[in-house]
């Protein structure tokens, strides 16, 4: 998230600069405290809002319950609502935001003029103006920040709801349920995996390197035993099946690359901007259109990852059932049928509290 954040902010970084020029040229104190102290507001009621501790377990258990039910969609207003909230934000993304990073494909920032042009105003304000400056400006930032992860927040939030909605309840695999089994499934097949990640990796070592090795596996290798066989299949050059296992530390690094190569290369078009283009910024306002596009192809993949399915079912059983009630202390009795208590708790707290995501 904090990467992601940090790529959109070189996007506004023009308009970054623009803000705390702005400051700089203003010399009302009074007015500078004011906006001090309304920033102050903003981030505490930001730290503040939603309370999500309890001193009382009755309270606690009624947040709870009322969490769960948040996430059921009950009316036409409802339905209409979120869907609106799920295209708009798809219509932003997708096309404002990616328009605006080509418009801005041709921008140069030149940072020895914009650093010359600050240190000259800097020098001209008194300790206590660039104080309240630095001060604005880095709070202006900070509420920027927040104000995009909970709007990231609020739509994951809606994404869930309409997945849950659509999920079902019980054994899915065996009904024919076009959203599991052909627009769930359809995604499975185009996202990026650690399945599709680790045949890619071993692929390509089988055939870059194990092929040159001629590896001898001895005259009765299909008569050893199993374990034997495993022995023999990691020894060096070890068997492409078995290369990630042996050699996880290989595997994380292949991972972390596929998933943040386009971070790294945003970082290495800045350097290259400040050694050899005499800092001044602008490969990365080029390549910025279309490495969103790998970054949201990424982040969609992970969401559709860390789903766990089962546990939808659950959760839209409890949502969208006629009747529930606590049968005992590890039992639900819902619309006639036992479900176990315990589990849904499990589910609340190791699924839905981090924001259904695998643990």
């Amino acid at each position: 998230m904090i990467l992601y954040l940090i790529l959109n902010s070189i996007l506004i970084l023009k308009l970054i600069i623009y803000v705390f020029i702005k400051l700089l040229l203003f010399n009302s104190l009074s007015t500078k405290f004011l906006l001090l102290l309304i920033l102050l507001f903003f981030v505490y009621l930001f730290h503040k809002y939603p309370r999500t501790r309890f001193n009382i377990l009755s309270k606690q258990r009624r947040y709870k319950l009322q969490r769960i039910r948040k996430y059921g969609i009950y009316t036409t207003m409802q339905h209409v609502y979120n869907i609106v909230v799920i295209l708009l934000f798809i219509l932003l993304s997708l096309t404002v935001v990616f328009y605006l990073r080509y418009l801005n494909r041709t921008r140069i920032i030149d940072l020895i003029e914009t650093f010359t042009l600050i240190k000259q105003l800097v020098c001209e304000k008194s300790l206590l103006e660039c104080f309240l400056d630095i001060s604005i400006f880095v709070l202006i930032f900070v509420v920027y920040i927040i104000l995009v992860m909970r709007l990231l927040k609020y739509f994951k939030f809606h994404i869930i709801k309409r997945h849950l909605y659509h999920i079902g309840g019980g054994d899915i695999a065996d009904k024919d349920h076009w959203y599991a089994l052909k627009f769930l499934a359809f995604f499975h097949k185009i996202c990026l995996s650690y399945y599709n990640a680790k045949l890619f990796v071993e692929s390509f070592y089988e055939k870059y390197y194990f092929i040159f090795k001629c590896k001898d596996y001895g005259p009765n290798f299909e008569n050893l035993s199993w374990s034997d066989q495993n022995a023999i299949r990691n020894k060096p050059p070890v068997d492409p099946s078995h290369f990630l296992i042996k050699y996880p530390l290989v595997w994380n690094l292949c991972w972390h690359f596929i998933t943040k190569w386009h971070y790294i290369f945003i970082l290495l078009l800045i350097f290259y901007d400040l050694i050899f283009h005499n800092m001044q910024l602008r490969l990365i306002f080029m390549c910025l259109p279309w490495v969103y596009f790998y970054d949201v192809y990424v982040r969609v993949s992970k969401f559709i990852k860390d789903l766990v399915w089962s546990h939808d079912e659950y959760i839209h059983t409890i949502l969208y059932c006629h009747s529930i009630e606590i049968w005992d202390s590890k039992t639900l009795l819902i619309d006639g049928q036992f479900y176990d208590y315990d589990l849904l708790k499990e589910i609340y707290s190791t699924y839905m509290q981090k924001g259904f995501v695998r643990s």
